[in-house]
Order: structure tokens, then C-alpha cells, then sequence
């Protein structure tokens, strides 16, 4: 081969490589790889957040949120709580940071969540799960039915530097309560309470430091007036939510000795259509005294025939306006089991004697009676409504309560433990 010939060979050859070259090159630079091409829109990151707060949300609070990492800029953001905070143009990158936090219309910050994530170019999205950083405040005074303290108003103040929460009290019909919302985690609160008669006079008042805590599971305080002291004790029953429970002060701890001072306030005698298994009854303490159920017992009878089954009871103590729940050993969250006892399903005297004295007695009927139905049903309990405590012996003063509850398998309605259901419906 002469020298021409392989001159020529070479020249086609060395054009082919610029040309795959050049062509190398331009895929580069589409990859944002290529020279001149640093900070070109494709090598950069965007970034969808969307948080999700674990509590409730107002239409005044904002969402914030930060992106921050190694070789970055910190990036701050702020939306709506619904929406998805949108981000552009950030660079990619290993550990980033992503914080979040919802302040409420005074700037206070009442969520917070983050997270770490590899930002890769293009797309990337994060939820974000917030916790709060508050309690709400539920605190529950015994009333006793009929309200025979005379309360007729009363306020709860909690109180820190640059921040006020005012919680009035609300009367129901054995109870009331206070409920303060967004009360922040601090050590520094202090909290007044007041409670007045219908003259306006303070009855009973409360000041004291009141650290708020989400390791806090009970705090004790005395309350005091001119009569005696008064008990405000908190338990936090989950994250965000703290429950308290004040009493009066000078009230005695007696056994029951009236009518009407202990009544049945939820029956579960329907369980299934067969057998006494998940059978449960609840007793309530309707005056403002801790009361022992001291020489008691339950009592049935059927038609106009006498009692025919006692159940003897233990000395069982009832805090104000609290209740004890009775059940068949089957029933996991009773206070107390008992094994020979049942009631029928759907028509039953029950007595709650003490001693010589008929405490409390009702008589349910099927809910087709034609002269006093009683919303008895199937897997459902009955509740009496506390404010109708006094026409207890009504079908129309209990309600069928729906709230689904878990019995080790059997999927029933009930609320043991509280007797508040009907006065929500």
C-alpha cells in the first residue's frame, strides 16, 4: 500500500472520530454532564413535602419547611397545611435534611417532624409525619347529679411568659369540665382555678406551678377554700392529650346509705342470642362524696316473682361522679368478675340493694313493649342519660349506645368506664 493511500485512510478515519466525538459530547451536555453545563436544569433536584400533622388543624396555621444539607444553602419554604410544599432547583445530594413545623396565627410553633433523604436529580417527594408539641387539656369536675354544690361557673387559667389559656367550665348533668386546647409542652406554666356559686362568690380556687410534659403520666395539687382542700390530679392518657380530674374540697369517702346516691348507669344483658358469657353491668356515683359499696349486692328478679339471684358484692370504692364496671369473667376490663350472676336478654328487674335499702332500681323492657320500650338490642349495652338520672325507670331516659367495642372476639357496643354517652347524642 503507497504512502497516498494510506494518508488518505488515515484522514477518513480521523474524521469519523470528531464526528463521534462531537456527537459523544452533545449527549453529554443533554445529561447536564457535558462542558459548559454545570447547573443546567437537568442535574438539579425538585422536591414535593407533604406533611401530615398528628392532631388537628386550623385554617390559620402555615405550614414551614426546610431543606438543609452538606454543599447547600438551606432552602425555607412556607404553604398551606393541606397543600404540598413545592421546591425547585436544588442540588442533588446524599442526607438531606427535610424539617417541618406548623405555627398557628401567633406565630407559635405547635407541630414539628423530619427526615433525611437522598435528593437524586429530578423528582423526588416526602411525607412528612408531625408531632405535636402541645397537650389539650380535659379536667372534669364532679358534679354529682342535680349539681347539689350549687356551682354555677367557674374558669381555668393556665399561664407562661408571652403566653395565656383561658378554659371556662362547662355544666353538664352529673359533671363539668374544662378543656383547654393547644397548651404547649413547658415547665413553666401555672394554672388558677376558680369556681363560683350562683351568687358569684368563689367557692373553691386553685394556684399552683403546672409543668406540662409528654413524659408527664399524673400530677397532684391541693386546691384550697375556706371549707377544706380540693385534689386536681392530670393524667396524660396518650400523646397530646392530658386528662385531669378535680374534686371538692371537704367531701366525705362514706358508704352508701340513700336511694339515688348509686344507680345503674349502663347495662350489657344481650350479649348473643344464647349464653351469659360478656354479660357486664356499670354502677355510677351520682353525689360529689367517694362512696363504698359496704354491704351491697345486686338483686334480679323476673316478673312480679321476689329476687331470686344476689350477687354479693366486695367493698367497692366509687369516686365522684366516676363509675365501677361488674362483668362475668369473660369481660377483661371489668373491676370486678363474678361467675354466678346473669341477666335475660331483653326484659329484667336489677336491684341495687345496701343493707335494708333499695339504692337503685330499673326495669328493662323489650324495645316492642307498647307501655315502656327500652332500647334493648343485641351486642349493644343501654346507658342511662345522665340528665335523666331522675326518670331512670323510662325506657325514653336510656339511650342504645353504638361505639363499637372489642371483647375478646366479640364484636359489641358500649362505653364501660364512662357515663357520658348519651348526653353527646
Amino acid at each position: 500500500m503507497n504512502q497516498d493511500t494510506c494518508r488518505n485512510r488515515g484522514a477518513r478515519v480521523r474524521r469519523a472520530l470528531d464526528v463521534f466525538a462531537l456527537g459523544a459530547l452533545a449527549l453529554l451536555a443533554g445529561c447536564g454532564e457535558g462542558p459548559g453545563t454545570a447547573g443546567a436544569s437537568g442535574g438539579e433536584a425538585r422536591l414535593g413535602v407533604r406533611a401530615a400533622a398528628r392532631g388537628t388543624l386550623l385554617p390559620d396555621d402555615t405550614l414551614s419547611v426546610r431543606i438543609s444539607g452538606q454543599g447547600m444553602e438551606p432552602a425555607l419554604k412556607r404553604g398551606p397545611v393541606a397543600g404540598t410544599v413545592e421546591f425547585e432547583g436544588l442540588p442533588p445530594g446524599e442526607a438531606r435534611t427535610v424539617e417541618g413545623w406548623v405555627t398557628d396565627a401567633a406565630a407559635r410553633r405547635l407541630y414539628y417532624g423530619f427526615a433525611e433523604r437522598d435528593l437524586a436529580a429530578g423528582s423526588n417527594e416526602v411525607a412528612l409525619e408531625l408531632d405535636p408539641l402541645f397537650a389539650d387539656l380535659v379536667a372534669a369536675l364532679p358534679l354529682g347529679a342535680g349539681n347539689p354544690m350549687g356551682v354555677a361557673g367557674g374558669v381555668l387559667v393556665l399561664a407562661r411568659p408571652g403566653d395565656t389559656v383561658r378554659a371556662p367550665l362547662e355544666i353538664g348533668a352529673v359533671r363539668g369540665t374544662f378543656s383547654a386546647s393547644r397548651v404547649l409542652f413547658a415547665d413553666d406554666w401555672t394554672v388558677s382555678v376558680r369556681v363560683w356559686g350562683a351568687s358569684g362568690d368563689t367557692l373553691y380556687s386553685l394556684d399552683a406551678p403546672f409543668p406540662v410534659d409528654r413524659s408527664v403520666r399524673e400530677i397532684s395539687l391541693d386546691l384550697s377554700s375556706t371549707q377544706a382542700g380540693v385534689s386536681l390530679v392530670v393524667e396524660l392518657k396518650e400523646p397530646g392529650e392530658v386528662r385531669a380530674s378535680l374534686s371538692f374540697p371537704g367531701r366525705a369517702r362514706r358508704a352508701v346509705e340513700l336511694p339515688g346516691e348509686v344507680v345503674f348507669s349502663e347495662l350489657f344483658p344481650f350479649p348473643k342470642s344464647s349464653g351469659d358469657d360478656w354479660e357486664w353491668m356499670e354502677l355510677a356515683n351520682a353525689t360529689p362524696d367517694t362512696l363504698v359499696l359496704s354491704g351491697c349486692a345486686v338483686a334480679k328478679s323476673r316478673g312480679s316473682s321476689a329476687a331470686s339471684t344476689r350477687l354479693e358484692l366486695p367493698e367497692l370504692e366509687i369516686l365522684p361522679g366516676d363509675v365501677v364496671v361488674l362483668g362475668r369473667d369473660s369481660v377483661d376490663f371489668a373491676d370486678w368478675n363474678y361467675q354466678a350472676f346473669n341477666m335475660a336478654n331483653t326484659r329484667q328487674l336489677m336491684l341495687l340493694l345496701c343493707g335494708q335499702t333499695a339504692i337503685d332500681s330499673v326495669e328493662y323492657m323489650p324495645a316492642t313493649d307498647p307501655a315502656n320500650p327500652f332500647p334493648v338490642e343485641e351486642r349493644h349495652s343501654l346507658e342511662l342519660d345522665p340528665a335523666k338520672a331522675g326518670e331512670r325507670t323510662l325506657g325514653s331516659s336510656w339511650c342504645r349506645v353504638d361505639r363499637a367495642l372489642e371483647m375478646r372476639g366479640l364484636e359489641a357496643a358500649g362505653t364501660p368506664g364512662r357515663w357520658e354517652e348519651c348526653a353527646r347524642e
